[in-house]
């Protein structure tokens, strides 16, 4: 069974996500504009392509969180799941 939905869903989810977090780095310390969609539980490790899974980062921070030097985290009462995640509060920690 394949976790990514079929390319035009993926690319309506994208635009929607793209839009939520302003075209920006969703990444606080950052807020640079040339971003791409980044999945916060990668795919890799069973993470859904959902709107809560996914954030906007530049290169520098999507780099960061993949070699583990940057952590996406939710923000209590916010949760990781349908509801939560990246479409509720989230911190950014080194």
């Amino acid at each position: 069974m394949s976790l990514r939905l079929p390319a035009a869903e993926y690319k309506k989810l994208c635009r929607q996500v793209l839009d939520r977090d302003g075209w920006r780095c969703r990444n606080p310390r950052c807020g640079w504009r040339q971003v791409s969609v980044h999945h916060i539980i990668f795919r890799s490790a069973g993470g859904l392509d959902e709107s809560w899974n996914l954030v906007c980062l530049c290169e520098l921070c999507h780099s960061a969180v993949d070699i583990y030097e940057l952590f996406i985290e939710c923000v209590p009462p916010n949760f990781a799941g349908i509801g939560g995640g990246a479409d509720g509060i989230i911190r950014f920690t080194t």
